[in-house]
């Protein structure tokens, strides 16, 4: 194994470790969360996209999905309030990890395009707020969204291009710039990366533009806290 290898192996094994002793304090119940939620209507929506098919099927499994964003919640971390923290999570998709920070008495909004309608009607049943807006290369967030403690994006798709290649550095450091221009002193940008056509997290390029601009890597994910 090339020296380089060995110390990106070591980066990420503490990495990880780093992520489980934050997370330690922070270990949030989904099953409290799944509770809240009305449990005949989301019986009705399951059953209704089952029928149906389609990229909802990926997401009808709430305790999963629930679990799934307790533990990024848990990354970051976020706790229970107070302090009552903004956050905004870009690309909220059904809405899940907007519902459980809520629940927590947090200030939470997501931002999404209005073209799935299964999140559609799960954010309506959640009850969460949203911003519509697709996010581009090269183009700003709306101006309004500014001031939050934690920024996110998980399963990222708005950085895969029509010809299915994904952004490069460039695209990252504009996207990065401004999302670090939407925080609050100390606060944090979350990334999960969805995996390439190859399998990997994010080609030698993306890793160093984020690892040279203070973004800790975790396998997909990339997190930036400011000092």
């Amino acid at each position: 194994m090339s020296r380089k290898r060995i110390t990106d192996s070591l980066r990420n094994e503490w990495a990880r470790a780093l992520a489980m002793v934050r997370r330690s304090p922070y270990r949030l119940d989904p099953r409290v969360y799944l509770r809240l939620i009305d449990a005949e209507a989301l019986h009705a929506l399951q059953q209704r996209y089952e029928r149906t098919g389609g990229k909802a099927l990926k997401y009808l499994d709430v305790a999963y999905w629930m679990k799934v964003n307790a533990r990024r919640l848990a990354d970051i971390p976020v706790g229970r309030s107070p302090p009552c923290l903004r956050l905004l999570d870009i690309g909220c998709g059904a809405g899940y990890f907007l519902f459980i920070a809520r629940a927590l008495g947090h200030d939470a909004v997501g931002l999404d395009v209005p073209d799935t309608p299964f999140y559609e009607e799960m954010i309506a049943l959640l009850d969460v707020p949203r911003v519509m807006h697709r996010v581009k290369a090269f183009e700003a967030l709306p101006d309004e969204l500014r001031g939050y403690d934690v920024v996110s994006a998980h399963m990222t798709c708005f950085n895969r291009l029509p010809d299915r290649s994904h952004w490069r550095g460039e695209e990252w450091a504009f996207f990065v710039d401004d999302a670090k221009s939407r925080l609050n002193p100390g606060g944090t940008i979350q990334l999960h990366l969805n995996k390439l056509e190859d399998g990997r997290a994010m080609t030698p390029e993306v890793e160093i533009f984020f690892r040279k601009n203070g973004f800790v890597i975790d396998r997909a994910r990339a997190v930036f806290r400011d000092r």
